[in-house]
């Protein structure tokens, strides 16, 4: 089960974690893994996310393998058109460097 969401101050301990999981798993003896930590500094009250994959004790959580992205040499250099976020990961990954050319449209 994945749990999104539990926010907790900023000098919260891994106790105060485990007791968030129980209360919104149901579970007694929870076993997790964080999968997301993040800070949300909005409206001058700082805390962490978390995003946590959880089981119950008796259970095992599942392994992930990374992504593996094959070297492959390209004749010619790769053109990406856009360069928002996906954009910019395709072009790292194509060129496997992050100095990229950018470059405006004429027609914009």
């Amino acid at each position: 089960m994945i749990i999104n969401g539990i926010k907790l101050p900023i000098d919260h301990s891994e106790n105060q974690l485990q007791k968030e999981i129980i209360k919104k798993s149901g579970l007694k003896k929870p076993i997790f893994r964080i999968i997301k930590k993040s800070v949300d500094a909005r409206f001058n009250n700082v805390n962490f996310v978390y995003n946590v994959e959880v089981c119950n004790y008796n259970e095992q959580l599942p392994e992930y393998k990374r992504l593996e992205v094959p070297k492959t040499l390209l004749k010619n250099r790769p053109v990406v058109v856009g360069c928002g976020p996906c954009g910019l990961f395709a072009a790292y990954i194509l060129t496997g460097t992050p100095a990229l050319k950018l470059f405006a449209s004429p027609w914009l």
